[in-house]
């Protein structure tokens, strides 16, 4: 629906229901509030920000992505809503 549709941010809030619903609890972390979750890589987070300037589909579906394997990613959700933002998508 997000490929066919990119405009209707009915196929984002469904993925982003659908990624949600499971998670109910934050994930275990240790004393020092390290979590065995891997984190996104720096090179890839840098490389997202480095093309959100000139932000076309391919990005906002590769942040998307990244998002999906990364619930947690939290400024990976952000970043898709500026993509969004720059690609003219309002809603």
């Amino acid at each position: 629906l997000c490929e066919r549709q990119p405009d209707s941010p009915q196929g984002y809030r469904l993925r982003r229901h659908a990624l949600w619903q499971n998670i109910t609890s934050t994930p275990q972390a240790e004393s020092d509030g390290r979590t065995p979750l891997a984190a996104v890589s720096a090179d890839m987070v840098a490389d997202y920000h480095a093309q959100l300037g000139s932000a076309d589909m391919a990005l906002w579906q590769q942040v998307e992505k990244s998002v999906l394997l990364a619930p947690y990613w939290l400024d990976g959700h952000c970043l898709s809503a500026q993509t969004a933002l720059r690609l003219g998508y309002k809603q």
